[in-house]
């Protein structure tokens, strides 16, 4: 749709719609660009910033989706010393099938200020090429809070008034039994 509209489209990040071989793919929900030589956070801004940039005198639609805050529980460790959390756990946190965290607190504060850093970096770059006016920006969750990979989500207060975690059907919507 927003292809026939005459806007250029860029995908920057994780999908997790379908695979090579199925309906689901990128390219075939109307995505132009989609590079995947690496998934690192740091990448995915930098991809970002460049497409803005290259496409800011036409239309264009970027769906940027970066796995930060999410399993496993990872973030650099400048980032994760920044936070000062009293940690519960005396050792390394491991987790089946994450890798292990020492300070999963101060790790999982990293992954979220860092988010937040990059996209101010974006709301930025559309300042300072003075077309966030006429830009809609729509910041949004594939899901609800997540216990996997050792996250203390209740220390975080994760769901604010919410209720129901990652792979429930609640807040709007009706609940399974």
């Amino acid at each position: 749709m927003l292809k026939r509209a005459g806007y250029q489209t860029a995908l920057i990040g994780k999908w997790g719609l379908g695979g090579n071989d199925s309906y689901g793919i990128p390219n075939r929900q109307g995505f132009d660009y989609l590079k995947r030589e690496n998934f690192a956070q740091d990448s995915l801004t930098a991809n970002a910033l460049k497409y803005v940039e290259a496409n800011q005198k036409k239309p264009f639609f970027v769906y940027l989706s970066y796995a930060a805050p999410h399993v496993s529980l990872q973030a650099q460790e400048s980032e994760i010393e920044k936070n000062n959390f009293p940690e519960y756990i005396t050792q390394v946190l491991t987790v089946e099938n994450y890798i292990p965290a020492f300070k999963p607190r101060a790790t999982r504060a990293a992954m979220v200020s860092y988010l937040d850093n990059h996209v101010g970096k974006l709301l930025d770059k559309l300042r300072d090429l003075n077309i966030d006016k006429n830009t809609l920006d729509i910041f949004t969750s594939d899901n609800g809070p997540s216990f996997e990979g050792g996250a203390d989500l209740a220390f975080f207060e994760a769901n604010g008034p919410l209720r129901g975690y990652k792979r429930d059907l609640y807040e709007g919507r009706f609940a399974c039994q």
